[in-house]
């Protein structure tokens, strides 16, 4: 398992000193509510280290006053950058719930064959509509939308995320 873990994106300025509103898969029960160090940028390996003064839940999302953001330039730079949490600091999760990024490399089996057919690519976080597991089933790449139509059961115990009715689904 990776060191890192995406829980969220930032998705717009809030006022003019320097906050930031976060989008959070997790929505109001994200991890946020409870950490005080991120990294932000493309990719965790290329992220800069934050330090979480204070945050608040909003209806449009987390609200975050970063302690090295002096200026409205500095948080606009932000925008559309994910936010990495190391997995150390993250809270131990219940039984059969996960972290999205975990999902990567699962195997990817037909619920009504029982069968394994594929693995899990990559998640894809959308600005509208529920995400994008991307999948490779049978040599092709799909793009599976997380929502319980498709997605039957996520078996983390077997490393194994259960689809359904994905014949027909967009191939790349």
């Amino acid at each position: 398992m990776d060191r890192f873990v995406e829980v969220g994106r930032i998705s717009r300025l809030h006022g003019y000193k320097g906050e930031v509103i976060a989008q959070c898969v997790a929505g109001q029960d994200s991890a946020l509510s409870c950490i005080t160090d991120v990294q932000i940028g493309a990719s965790a390996a290329s992220a800069q280290h934050f330090t979480v003064l204070k945050a608040s839940w909003m209806p449009k999302g987390w609200k975050l006053k970063l302690a090295e953001i002096k200026e409205e330039t500095e948080a606009k730079a932000l925008v559309g950058q994910p936010i990495f949490v190391e997995r150390a600091l993250l809270p131990a999760l219940p039984q059969n719930e996960f972290y999205v990024s975990d999902l990567v490399d699962f195997s990817v089996g037909d619920v009504e064959n029982r069968e394994i057919i594929g693995k899990v690519l990559g998640v894809e976080t959308m600005k509208l509509g529920p995400d994008r597991w991307w999948m490779e089933i049978s040599g092709q790449t799909v793009g599976v939308p997380a929502i319980r139509r498709y997605i039957a059961e996520v078996d983390t115990r077997e490393s194994v995320v259960w689809i359904s009715h994905y014949q027909g689904l967009d191939v790349e």
